[in-house]
């Protein structure tokens, strides 16, 4: 028995079994990129959502010198709109595909909201009463914003432009006069330069409640005396004159202007030269602008 055990061949144990490692699988940045595709593709017209948004921040930044003057908060509710209704009438769209699509353009819009709330804020000091405790309408929402933006940023260099022209020109008087002496009108232009300082860098000499009544908008002063906006912008909302030679130079020749056509109109309407009173030499070109 021995014998024959020893002649038995050594037996090799099978490998220990090994179980695959299944690494896991992190799916979320397939789940962000389908939102984000859904949203690019829910949201149509001209403009993409960035786009829009970077537009109205360069817009905000510099309110004086930008230049590109589009309206882009109206494009944006344009935007939204005509995207809701494609939503609802496209036949290509399952009642789930709808909802997804629905969710996606509920999403942007309370990324706007929060987008132009905070840059309201954060640029010009305004805040929007009842805003936090939702008592705000989507469409008092709508006009609140557009109004302060059309106001305050695509208006911006003629509402500067109107309260100090209204602020310097009543301390000067309708004492300048038309003239082709050179030297004469360098010392006119250098005067009005002078009392331009005390509105660099900000305007000091009025409230804001008498800036805006100097400009003339009815709807934005109503706004501010209702209580639906507070904050003082006076202390954020500058003109940036140090900043800006050209615009200063364009305030300094609307003043002088306007204060050369004041003493024609005076001398026109009181030929005796008779002391007149309480003029203002900007109103009729306030009038003629609105």
């Amino acid at each position: 028995m021995s014998e024959e055990k020893g002649n038995q061949p050594t037996m090799i144990p099978p490998p220990p079994e090994i179980t695959p490692v299944v690494e896991a699988v992190d799916d979320s940045s397939a789940i962000v990129d389908d939102v984000k595709l859904r949203r690019e593709e829910v949201f149509i017209g001209q403009y993409p959502f960035a786009t829009i948004l970077e537009s109205i921040e360069a817009q905000f930044n510099d309110y004086i010198n930008c230049e590109d003057r589009t309206n882009y908060i109206e494009i944006f509710y344009d935007q939204l709109s005509k995207s809701a209704t494609n939503v609802e009438t496209d036949p290509r769209l399952t009642e789930e595909n709808k909802e997804d699509m629905k969710d996606a353009l509920e999403e942007i819009f309370d990324d706007f909201k929060e987008f132009i709330v905070e840059i309201i804020e954060r640029r010009l000091g305004l805040s929007i009463m009842d805003l936090a405790e939702d008592q705000v309408s989507d469409g008092d929402f709508q006009w609140i914003i557009m109004r302060i933006y059309e106001f305050f940023i695509l208006a911006a260099k003629k509402n500067f432009k109107v309260v100090i022209g209204d602020r310097v020109a009543k301390r000067i008087g309708p004492s300048i006069t038309k003239t082709d002496d050179q030297a004469e009108k360098d010392k006119q232009f250098l005067m009005i330069q002078d009392m331009m300082e005390e509105f660099n860098p900000h305007i000091r000499t009025v409230d804001p409640v008498e800036f805006l009544n100097i400009t003339g908008d009815v709807e934005m002063l109503n706004m501010f005396s209702n209580h639906k906006v507070v904050g003082n912008f006076l202390l954020k909302y500058t003109p940036k004159l140090a900043y800006n030679a050209e615009y200063r130079g364009e305030i300094i020749n609307y003043i002088s202007d306007k204060l050369i056509l004041s003493r024609a109109l005076l001398e026109q309407a009181n030929p005796e030269g008779n002391e007149v009173k309480d003029v203002d030499p900007l109103a009729k070109q306030n009038n003629e602008e609105e």
